[in-house]
C-alpha cells in the first residue's frame, strides 16, 4: 500500500512556517553600499561606508534581515576608498612639501639671472652655463624689471633615485606677467635649476 503526498495549498493559502517570513531590509548594508560607491568626499564616506558595513553585517545575523552581501561589498569598497585617498593625500602631502624648498630655488635662480648675478645663479643651477645665462639675462632684460615670481602648480618625479621637479607660475615683470616654469634636480639633498623658461 502507498501512501499518497499530501495536497498542495490552494492558491491564496498562507504558509505560516519559519522561513516564510519575507525578509526586512537591512537599511545599514544599503548604506554601506552607497557610501561605498560614492566615495567622493575624501576619507569620510569611506569611513562611514566601513562602519554601516559592520552594523549590517551584524543585523544580518538576525534571519528576518537580509544585505549581508551588500554590507560586506560596501565594507570593501570604504576600506578601498579610506586607503585610495590615504594614499593620494600622502603623495600629494609628499609633493608640496617638496615643492616649498624647490620654490624657493626657483625664485632666488630668476632673481639673480635678470639682475645679472651670473655667478649666484650659477650655485643653483646645474647643467647650466655662465655663457648661456649671460645671454638669458639679456634676453630677460626686453621683460623689463622683475617684481615677483608667484608658483602655482608643482610635479615631482623619481626615477632610478634621481628626484626632479617641475614647478611653475607668473613672473611679474615690468612689462607685464609672464609664464615661468622651472625643471630642478635634487642633488645632494639640495634642488638646482636645470632648465626653465620665462615666456
Amino acid at each position: 500500500m502507498t501512501q499518497s503526498p499530501p495536497p498542495p495549498l490552494p492558491p491564496n493559502a498562507i504558509d505560516y512556517g519559519y522561513g516564510s517570513a519575507p525578509r526586512r531590509t537591512n537599511g545599514a548594508a544599503v548604506a554601506s553600499l552607497v557610501l561605498g560607491i560614492v566615495g567622493c568626499v575624501p576619507l569620510l564616506t569611506g569611513l562611514l561606508a566601513i562602519l554601516f558595513g559592520f552594523i549590517g553585517i551584524r543585523k544580518s545575523r538576525d534571519p528576518y534581515l537580509g544585505g549581508k552581501g551588500l554590507a560586506v561589498a560596501g565594507l570593501i569598497l570604504g576600506i578601498v576608498s579610506v586607503l585610495g585617498w590615504s594614499v593620494f593625500g600622502l603623495v600629494l602631502g609628499y609633493g608640496y612639501t617638496e615643492s616649498k624648498p624647490a620654490g624657493i630655488v626657483a625664485r632666488q635662480f630668476l632673481q639673480d639671472v635678470t639682475a645679472g648675478n651670473i655667478n649666484a645663479a650659477l650655485t643653483n643651477s646645474t647643467g647650466i652655463s655662465a655663457a648661456q645665462l649671460q645671454t638669458q639675462n639679456t634676453q630677460l632684460a626686453a621683460f623689463g624689471t622683475l617684481q615677483s615670481v608667484s608658483l602655482s602648480s608643482f610635479n615631482i618625479s623619481t626615477l632610478n633615485g634621481q628626484t626632479t621637479m617641475t614647478v611653475s607660475g607668473t613672473a611679474a615683470l615690468s612689462n607685464g606677467p609672464r609664464t615661468c616654469t622651472f625643471t630642478l634636480i635634487k642633488i645632494g639633498g639640495v634642488y638646482k635649476v636645470n632648465s626653465y623658461s620665462v615666456q
